[in-house]
């Protein structure tokens, strides 16, 4: 009795640290709900950025790459709730134990990463994974016949991943539902300046060279050349006036908040992605590793 308490306090301590880094991790990476609803807008903008600094391949890779860091504190709560397949797998169903081995490390994990609607709703999701996650190796212990290592990690945390995505979508459903305006009027104001920084620079500052414009005396240069800038400066005012209009009458604002809507989706499409691509294998290769007394 004294040795299972001294393991479990291990296995504890083990998921307790790992979900904490994953906490950190958001923290760190300045992953919250705003972050991520506003991404396509900086995601635009740092493509358009590079593709023009350092060329069209560059923007490329970037935009491939640039993404993935919003999952990485996803990887050490897998291996959280692989501990805890270890712990089942050796010792048995212990829903209790699993709620509490993630429940203690959520609280503190909310504190470190702040508490939000999508944060709330994802600690809940990891205490009822981690309520499910002994049972449901025990369960896959029995019911497999081949590849059984590896399939038990895999099945147990595609199952609880599921579920932790389902939790993120509704957490930002929730929060575009209640920060519709506040979200539209970043996606407008964001929208607008992006519009005009991809419009080219009229008069581009300096007055093009006209024939004969140096045999002209000195005070009718300079009257011309305030009369250019004038007229420039006219132009790029009416420029950005046609597009407050559009924003203001047209249909674009509809489709501001379609997107904003949409985005929730998006971000519960990815995830799955990432569930399925990395997510999944990865814990499949850690119990195929660890699960040694399991026979294949």
């Amino acid at each position: 009795m004294e040795e299972k308490m001294k393991i479990k306090a291990v296995v504890g301590a083990l998921v307790s640290v790992f979900i904490v880094l994953g906490f950190v991790l958001f923290r760190t990476l300045s992953i919250t709900t705003e972050s991520v609803l506003i991404y396509p807008l900086i995601y635009f903008k740092n493509f358009v950025s590079i593709s023009a600094s350092t060329g069209a391949s560059e923007a490329i890779l970037s935009s491939i790459t640039g993404p993935m860091f919003f999952f990485i504190p996803l990887i050490p709560i897998t291996f959280a709730f692989c501990v805890l397949i270890y712990y089942g797998i050796n010792f048995g169903e212990d829903r209790k134990f699993g709620a509490l081995a993630c429940l203690i490390p959520s609280v503190i994990g909310l504190i470190i990463a702040g508490p939000s609607i999508t944060f709330v709703l994802f600690s809940v999701g990891l205490v009822i994974s981690g309520f499910l996650v002994t049972p449901m190796s025990v369960m896959y212990l029995e019911e497999l016949k081949k590849w059984r290592k590896y399939r038990i990690g895999a099945k147990t945390i595609s199952k609880c991943f599921f579920l932790l995505n389902l939790m993120i979508f509704f957490g930002f459903l929730i929060s575009v539902f209640f920060g519709l305006g506040y979200y539209n009027e970043l996606y407008v104001n964001e929208t607008k300046s992006v519009v005009i920084s991809l419009i080219p620079e009229i008069g581009g500052g300096e007055m093009p060279q006209m024939e004969g414009f140096e045999l002209l005396p000195e005070e009718q240069q300079q009257e011309i050349e305030e009369e250019y800038s004038k007229l420039t400066e006219a132009q790029k005012e009416e420029v950005k006036n046609r597009i407050e209009g559009m924003f203001e009458t047209s249909s674009i604002p509809i489709l501001i908040n379609f997107s904003i809507f949409f985005m929730p989706v998006m971000v519960f499409a990815l995830l799955e992605l990432f569930r399925v691509i990395i997510l999944v294998p990865l814990a499949g290769l850690v119990t195929k590793l660890t699960l040694s007394q399991v026979k294949n």
